[in-house]
């Protein structure tokens, strides 16, 4: 909404003259497309954010930032084959639609609004993948509700490592053969009912 109304306080005096009125359905228009590419680049980084520790946090967010701003700051047509790859960048996707929202320029809606919302919705797919993997390495202690990996400084966790579990478990187990289980009307710790005194 902030860009929406960006151009809508900054207008000069020779607007209507040189674009498109700015009605309401043009500012709705910008609302949205901004809208889809922060949630297009958002669910991107988060997918990087739940399989990295967080002292690599910062990788993903400067490589995806440095390639959206490059895909803005030159036009890709002009630039060599590689760089046309960054085509696919939702903020190059978003910058065409704000043109064609604001001049009626480059007249390819379609194309980019398919590309945004690919992107989104093959993040989202991609996002029950890493949210298994995040959980898959909680629940084996190799990483930590925050990330950190076992073995790290800032490592916390209460689940046991996978691996000492392993180990525990192939020793044999120290129990008595006989034990007697006191489960009376009035203990506070019944094995019948699942109250272990809490």
């Amino acid at each position: 909404m902030h860009s929406a109304l960006a151009v809508s306080a900054f207008l000069g005096p020779g607007y209507t003259a040189l674009a498109l009125p700015y009605t309401v359905g043009r500012f709705f228009s910008l609302w949205f497309t901004t809208a889809a590419v922060l949630a297009a680049i958002g669910v991107w980084l988060f997918n990087w954010y739940l399989v990295l520790a967080p002292e690599f946090f910062g990788l993903p967010t400067l490589i995806t930032v440095i390639s959206n701003v490059a895909s803005l700051m030159t036009p890709l047509e002009l630039a060599p084959h590689f760089f046309r790859w960054f085509q696919v960048q939702p903020f190059y996707n978003g910058s065409m639609l704000f043109r064609y929202v604001l001049s009626g320029a480059y007249p390819k809606v379609g194309l980019n609004v398919g590309i945004l919302l690919g992107e989104w919705a093959l993040m989202v797919a991609v996002l029950f993948a890493t949210s298994w993997i995040r959980q898959a390495t909680i629940l084996l202690g190799i990483a930590d509700v925050a990330g950190w990996l076992h073995g790290g400084i800032f490592f916390h966790s209460d689940i046991p490592y996978y691996k000492d579990t392993k180990a525990a478990l192939s020793q044999p187990a120290r129990f008595p053969r006989r034990f007697a289980v006191a489960d009376a009307p009035g203990d506070t710790m019944s094995l019948r009912e699942g109250n272990l005194g809490v």
